[in-house]
């Protein structure tokens, strides 16, 4: 049971940290100017629900790009890729992410609010098992689901360096029981 409760632990810290970022002073010029502004993130994501029995946490990296529609309104897209650690017959579970339309609403300087809809080619790698009991291999799937993606994050600086750290939760619409997961992502703001 505590391992289930982690990630939990670990979202109220990391929704702690941007609330303390967001009332700093400062940061925010470079999309409040509008244009396009493009962003590099890793992330380190977590398991949630009936995903937890099958894999354990996992890494991301992520590009984008967002653009300042009107006042407090954005719009962003991007790619990422996420692959998880597996446990049991799964040894390892991949999303290559397309994220279209994601909506950012912008509260002050620093923090904002995305959410969106996206586009995953998942492929899972299993374990399998000779009948002689010792040779394994992998065979893999893969497939191609719609999911949603929801959160918050806050933008900051460090020594004038463009950063931000965001965390929400992405939900896939798969076969079978869906597929959630908490990524918590560090990034720069180009």
């Amino acid at each position: 049971m505590p391992a289930r409760r982690t990630p939990l632990r670990l979202a109220t810290l990391l929704l702690s940290a941007v609330a303390l970022l967001a009332a700093r002073p400062h940061v925010g010029a470079a999309q409040r100017e509008g244009g396009l502004n493009f962003t590099g993130a890793l992330s380190i994501n977590l398991p949630t629900g009936s995903l937890t029995s099958d894999v354990g946490s996992g890494i991301g990296i992520m590009i984008r790009n967002a653009s300042r529609r009107s006042g407090d309104w954005g719009l962003r897209t991007g790619l990422s890729f996420d692959r998880f650690s597996g446990k049991g017959r799964i040894d390892n579970l991949q999303f290559f992410t397309f994220f279209g339309g994601e909506l950012v609403r912008y509260v002050g300087d620093h923090a904002y609010l995305f959410a969106g809809v996206g586009a995953y080619n998942t492929r899972v790698a299993e374990k399998t098992t000779a009948v002689s009991g010792t040779d394994t291999t992998s065979r893999k799937s893969s497939g191609f689901d719609f999911g949603f993606q929801g959160g918050v994050g806050a933008n900051f600086s460090i020594m004038g360096l463009g950063m931000f750290v965001e965390s929400g939760i992405i939900h896939v619409i798969t076969v079978g029981p869906s597929t959630s997961w908490v990524p918590v992502r560090i990034g720069l703001r180009l």
